[in-house]
């Protein structure tokens, strides 16, 4: 029930013929940065026709943190799940904590006393560059590369409880972080998204918030349940059927099938006389 799985089952039904496949190449805490040798040492190898591209969490935390670090907010990253030695050993203990800590966190949520001060600029500006890094190493590796935006569970549309519910995660990880900045630079991020689809001409999936901020269709923060996992993939399922793009690669694909198939057949077929006689 991943995303990407239903995706290429959606593809494998829409076209049989073709034999489809795909790699999940997500890693979990991998920012745009740590991608980009992943995909040129792991992934480039595979030839891949079609490249999607979705981040922005992990960027988030970390580039935020970086700006913490330098405004002063923290001295270091901020360590989760170990607290100490008992919660180290015990799951129990360890479950026990952390809902009491992001308890604490959500009660602060709106507190701007210890939070970072946005430096929205700076923070694009990082990402951008990462992005782009990532888009055009990905542009010379497959024919069509996918950017998607991303589609966080905090919404500026939320109740402040709903944004508490939806921020469980993110303020756990960036405890440094309030809320509205939260959101700021998410949107922020997605601008940058659509920009440098724009500019390196790739096809672009938008409409994040067909994807609904309820714990029906997310774990956590950012996190699918198997119900937000039908309706991601979908975005990505329209976007690429309905891509020319895509659609030249189907083409291409299928004609050197038929191609192979052909010469296959034409190099099996009994030659008309192997013996210098007349083929019977």
């Amino acid at each position: 029930m991943t995303w990407p799985h239903l995706v290429w089952k959606a593809l494998h039904e829409r076209w049989p013929s073709l034999d489809i496949d795909y790699i999940n190449a997500g890693v979990p805490g991998y920012s745009t940065r740590a991608l980009l040798p992943a995909l040129e040492k792991r992934v480039a190898r595979f030839r891949p026709d079609i490249i999607v591209i979705y981040e922005a969490p992990n960027d988030l935390r970390a580039n935020t943190y970086e700006l913490a670090r330098d405004q002063g907010v923290v001295a270091s990253r901020p360590q989760v799940d170990d607290f100490d030695w008992f919660t180290r050993h015990s799951l129990l203990a360890l479950l026990v904590r952390k809902n009491l800590e992001i308890m604490r966190l959500q009660s602060l949520a709106t507190n701007g006393s210890g939070k970072v001060s946005l430096d929205t600029a700076r923070l694009d500006a990082e990402f951008r560059k990462d992005y782009t890094n990532l888009v055009a190493a990905s542009a010379k590796v497959a024919k069509v590369v996918v950017t998607a935006t991303f589609a966080p569970r905090l919404r500026a549309e939320q109740s402040l409880e709903e944004r508490k519910e939806a921020a469980v995660t993110d303020l756990y990880y960036t405890p440094y972080m309030a809320i509205d900045g939260l959101i700021t630079t998410y949107t922020h991020y997605n601008q940058v998204i659509r920009e440098v689809a724009e500019a390196q001409h790739t096809l672009l999936v938008g409409h994040e918030k067909s994807i609904p901020a309820d714990d029906k269709h997310y774990t956590d923060s950012v996190h699918y349940t198997d119900a937000g996992s039908v309706s991601m993939a979908q975005r990505i399922i329209e976007a690429l059927i309905s891509s020319a793009e895509v659609q030249a690669v189907v083409e291409n694909k299928t004609a050197q099938s038929e191609h192979a198939i052909f010469h296959q057949l034409s190099d099996t077929k009994p030659s008309a006389n192997r013996s210098g006689g007349k083929s019977s």
